[in-house]
């Protein structure tokens, strides 16, 4: 409010001695203020003021006309930001990047670099065009005095927080998101040393310590109903009743929903509608009764159609994937697997778009235990197989290990899924033996999305990116490429030519001097052709 207060003063000051430019220049410090206080409409009007007002100098030169429009836009980036609008806020906020770029003012394109990188990762769910935007405004950031930019290293520090949080990377998240603190005790930011609190806490719930993020998410929630930000404020009641949700404590949650309720029917917040409603979709999905159930269902497909932020728009389609599983176990109709498959679909693309590889790991085990509901011990191998080479490939040990312990599981239970099948025994039964409800719990906790299958009928055969197949790593030095074209990374290539020894596109043998192996639960198995060529290598 301090902010405000003086920037105004200069605006009325720089009025009456007829300084037209310096009170387009206090027009951009008060839009911020405002915004920052989250008064949007009112900074959205200034700015808007701010360039008519620039309009009408004459004699200015194209050097100060631009950095003054870069400056106006950036405000209107942030506005759009706040309102829940990534589009838009994303335009203005590269407009000004363009504009500052040409100038080649550092300081300044620091400035958008670091919301442009919060913009990628938040709203667009792109961590790799996020990393990219973090990764060049640190380079800038060191080459220029360093306390004239303490504020935006500290939003580049949370972008960067952000990035390695959704890839999985917890311990660089966590080292960033400390840094992020620190700057923020250091400028006195109450506001942001809450938020860096928030995300502290849940690296530290991804370790289990339930407890200590409930109590510091009570205490943000507190300071931010002060302090009125209304992005912010959603944050904290989305945590605190996800978290009751999960662990069972559904009075608790309903009663922060009931608060959370009343305060988006104060504001006009664009996000914070979307996470009332999300909040609202996840504890009618608690509900025994179906009509509870059904509208949480309607109210997630909305959030998912209207794709206000990626984190909820991905959060929304896990908890509508374990809707459906639910309504499975219940009326025990597989075409509900079909219904389930084009929301995987979308987080696939999300996935693979993003390198996650935690993330996709995860994924392909839920896939490994949906095909299980039908019997498909091909499609469940295979699964286990991506996600095993997935992590191998990334020294994720922690994730390779409860992988090879699923397959061992799996063998071990062959017997029991082959008189499952023999009795068609129900989902409920079946959904049981996978343990499905335990992976999708998982997810939910973890944050990750799911993906899609990989299949004869679905892979994705990478002719110019050498990417394999398997491991959705980049090929590198030796690798396996079937006739078919289907490229694979050495490591994967071994590996299957060890299990199955079959190409995932076209079934032809990868290593003619060794047998195909069938995964079936019948006794009639489909025969593979013995022709092709063996293992070779090529040189990228």
């Amino acid at each position: 409010m301090k902010g405000y207060k003086f920037a105004e003063k200069a605006y009325q000051k720089s009025k009456k001695l007829g300084l037209v430019l310096y009170s387009v220049d206090a027009s951009i410090l008060m839009g911020k203020a405002l915004a920052r206080l989250q008064k949007l409409d009112e900074s959205f009007y200034i700015i808007l003021q701010g360039e008519r007002v620039l309009k009408t100098i004459e004699h200015l030169s194209q050097h100060e006309l631009r950095q003054r429009e870069a400056s106006l836009a950036v405000v209107k980036g942030y506005v759009f930001f706040y309102k829940g609008d990534g589009d838009n806020a994303l335009k203005y906020v590269e407009q000004s990047l363009i504009l500052r770029e040409e100038l080649g003012n550092k300081k300044e394109i620091i400035e958008s670099l670091s919301y442009i990188g919060n913009i990628y990762t938040f709203y667009k769910g792109d961590l790799d065009l996020g990393l990219k935007s973090a990764e060049r405004c640190k380079a800038l950031i060191e080459e220029v005095n360093v306390k004239s930019v303490r504020f935006p290293l500290a939003m580049n520090l949370v972008n960067f927080g952000n990035i390695y949080s959704q890839k999985g990377v917890h311990d660089h998240a966590l080292k960033y998101y400390k840094d992020f603190l620190s700057i923020c005790e250091e400028l006195n930011d109450n506001e942001y040393m809450t938020v860096a609190l928030g995300n502290i806490s849940a690296i530290y719930l991804e370790q289990g310590e339930i407890e200590q993020f409930l109590d510091t998410s009570k205490k943000v929630l507190k300071v931010q109903e002060k302090l009125g930000n209304p992005w912010y404020i959603s944050i904290a009641f989305c945590n605190l009743i996800q978290i009751l949700v999960e662990i069972g404590d559904i009075p608790q949650a309903k009663s922060y929903l009931e608060q959370f309720q009343r305060f988006n029917s104060q504001i006009n917040n664009d996000y914070a509608n979307a996470s009332y409603h999300f909040c609202l979709a996840l504890v009618l999905k608690t509900s025994t009764r179906t009509h509870n159930r059904a509208k949480s269902e309607e109210l997630l497909k909305q959030i998912i159609e209207d794709k206000i932020s990626s984190q909820l728009n991905l959060s929304a389609i896990i908890h509508l994937c374990d809707l459906f599983l639910i309504e499975l176990r219940i009326t025990n109709d597989l075409e509900i697997l079909d219904e389930i498959q084009p929301y995987i679909d979308q987080l696939l693309e999300f996935a693979e778009k993003n390198q996650s590889y935690p993330l996709l790991c995860e994924t392909y085990l839920l896939q490994a235990r949906i095909a299980l509901l039908t019997f498909d011990i091909k499609k469940t191998r295979r699964f286990l197989i991506q996600a095993h080479q997935i992590a191998k490939r990334h020294d994720l040990r922690r994730l390779a290990e409860i992988i090879l312990n699923e397959h061992e599981e799996l063998i071990d239970k062959l017997d029991t899924w082959k008189r499952l099948k023999k009795i068609k025994a129900p989902i409920s039964e079946r959904i049981e033996l996978s343990q499905l409800n335990n992976q999708i719990k998982r997810i939910v906790h973890k944050g990750l999305s799911v993906s899609t299958q990989i299949s004869e009928e679905t892979v994705t055969v990478h002719k110019d990116k050498k990417v394999c197949i398997v491991c959705k790593g980049e090929v590198l030095g030796f690798s396996y490429i079937c006739k078919c074209n289907a490229i694979y990374c050495e490591n994967c290539a071994r590996a299957l030519s060890d299990l199955e020894n079959v190409c995932w596109v076209c079934n032809t043998p990868i290593d003619s001097s060794k047998p195909v192996k069938s995964f079936f639960l019948d006794e009639d198995k489909t025969k593979y052709k013995t022709s092709g060529k063996k293992l070779k290598k090529s040189e990228n």
